[in-house]
């Protein structure tokens, strides 16, 4: 893999975790298209621990409309950002872990514990493209949303993160693209040196870090939508 993030004085903060052999074809224009276009189905897996039985029944409610409702959806979205080309459909499913919340971060578990215990339940998790894993907030975890990039899987730390803008957003890696950075030079478009870049520094694209926008057009390029 590889892992894209920030480093700290204590440690390194993880933005993406990028798969480096792909459990599909390579990302070429007319490969992308078939992950990026048509119809998708998404399972989000709400993750409750022994110790920990946050999710309930209210969060089924709001994850189903959330991701699936008539509003402001992650379906929704991704319909209207692709032009019509992009249906997303699924499930939301309430499970136990059979283990204590962890007190790290620790993604695998979580991971490997929503995926047992959906599988258990009766899903199929591979009539699906892609999985979200909601768990109880973890404090260690610095983020609210982590995702692969190019490839199925999306954690959210929380109901609290439980948002179109971080939901979509970590849906976005896993359709294959990074952060929308900004680039900025003061007065002048561009300099070779004395400009700032910025991780999250575009507000209008929802893989910028402000409000849940359009990809930008090299974005939809890349899924195929143009």
């Amino acid at each position: 893999i590889a892992v894209h993030g920030r480093g700290r004085p204590w440690g390194f903060d993880v933005d993406e975790v990028e798969p480096l052999v792909p459990s599909r074809s390579p990302l070429a224009r007319e490969a992308l298209s078939t992950w990026t276009v048509g119809a998708k189905r998404v399972l989000v897996i709400l993750l409750d621990f022994t110790d920990d039985t946050s999710l309930n029944a209210t969060t089924v409610t709001n994850a189903q409309s959330l991701f699936f409702g008539a509003g402001s959806s992650v379906a929704r979205f991704y319909n209207e950002a692709s032009y019509g080309l992009v249906t997303m459909t699924g499930d939301v499913a309430l499970v136990t872990a059979t283990v204590a919340k962890p007190s790290t971060c620790d993604t695998g578990t979580i991971q490997s514990q929503a995926n047992a215990r959906a599988a258990a339940a009766g899903y199929n998790l591979a009539s699906y493209n892609f999985l979200v894993w909601v768990f109880p907030g973890i404090g260690a975890c610095g983020w609210n949303g982590l995702g692969y990039v190019g490839g199925s899987g999306a954690w959210i730390n929380g109901t609290g993160s439980m948002g179109l803008l971080v939901t979509a957003h970590e849906l976005g890696h896993n359709f294959g693209v990074l952060h929308a950075h900004s680039y900025a030079c003061g007065s002048v478009s561009i300099a070779p040196s004395g400009c700032t870049r910025s991780e999250y520094g575009d507000p209008l694209d929802v893989m910028g870090n402000s409000r849940a926008g359009h990809f930008n057009a090299y974005s939809k390029d890349f899924f195929g939508w143009l």
